[in-house]
């Protein structure tokens, strides 16, 4: 090779010693290339490692259906009492004299402590000033009702008291106990129990196109069910599957533990729901004071969640 060239840098490359007698300092091992191979290797073998080791990914999981609720309101289940002493768990309180209604001590009703009294006499009117019928009632919101639409179904569970002496004396006319009232506050009750003049009970259920005024309704049933017990708690168990169609709607009725009515009719109006009311709604003729007693009101979607 031309002395003029610098040779090539084996000494450095090889890292040999210099050459006796030389004045130079030894030069120093540079590393970093041979760990950045080293590292680049053992990074190839980790990628490798984990490609063969690595499991198939998993099947991303479908969102499951949500599940329909029982019925379309907030409450499935509810209860109504007056263990407090008062009225207060329900909405609104329909009287016009502050003594139509008062909350009593008893114990003949297992399972209370507390029930309410209601009563109304000739000479009464309706709670706003109404002429023709008579009340003194309990009310429920639609909501705390369960706001029941098509196919809703629901279990209703209370006591009531007749006392001895109860006579409903008005011919044809109706002496309500318990009523489902369809969302316009106007029309017949599209369901409801009360008393003829035999003291036999009866049930009224309406349906379909109507609700907005009184004899409306496309569908109407009239039922006279059993005769009710005097100077007694009667026991009633209601199980609806509430619909505006005959075929699809049901009402079955159980007094004192024995069913005394089951049948499909239509028994919610179209494009409405229900609250549910309690006490006495009548017609105004009777010729002396009605009175009644009504324990707590349990509201369920099962019979056993009632009972």
């Amino acid at each position: 090779m031309d002395g003029n060239h610098p040779s090539s840098d084996v000494s450095t490359l090889n890292d040999t010693a210099p050459e006796a007698g030389s004045t130079a300092p030894p030069r120093r091992r540079r590393r970093w290339p041979w760990a950045v191979g080293i590292g680049a290797v053992l990074l190839l073998c980790a990628l490798v490692a984990s490609l063969l080791t690595s499991e198939e990914p998993a099947e991303e999981a479908t969102p499951a259906e949500p599940t329909a609720p029982s019925y379309g309101g907030p409450d499935l289940t509810h209860v109504w009492d007056y263990e407090d002493g008062t009225t207060d768990a329900w909405s609104e309180v329909h009287q016009l004299r502050t003594d139509q209604m008062r909350v009593l001590s008893e114990d003949d009703l297992p399972g209370a402590t507390h029930v309410a009294e209601f009563n109304v006499k000739p000479g009464d009117t309706g709670w706003n000033g109404t002429e023709g019928t008579l009340r003194s009632e309990v009310r429920a919101s639609i909501e705390e009702s369960g706001s029941p639409t098509n196919g809703t179904e629901q279990w209703w569970a209370w006591s009531t008291y007749f006392p001895k002496n109860f006579d409903w004396d008005e011919k044809n006319q109706f002496l309500y106990f318990t009523q489902w009232h369809q969302t316009a506050n106007s029309g017949n009750p599209n369901m409801g129990l009360w008393s003829n003049v035999d003291e036999e009970l009866q049930l009224n259920v309406k349906g379909g196109s109507g609700g907005k005024k009184s004899g409306d309704a496309e569908y109407a049933e009239s039922y006279s069910l059993d005769d009710l017990v005097k100077g007694e708690w009667n026991d009633f168990v209601v199980h609806v599957i509430w619909s505006d169609d005959p075929d699809e709607g049901l009402v079955e009725v159980w007094h004192n533990g024995k069913r005394v009515h089951s049948a499909n009719d239509a028994n919610l109006y179209e494009d409405q729901s229900v609250y549910v009311k309690q006490g006495i709604y009548s017609a105004a003729g009777t010729k002396h004071q009605q009175v009644i007693k009504v324990g707590p009101l349990r509201l369920g979607e099962t019979r056993d969640s009632v009972e």
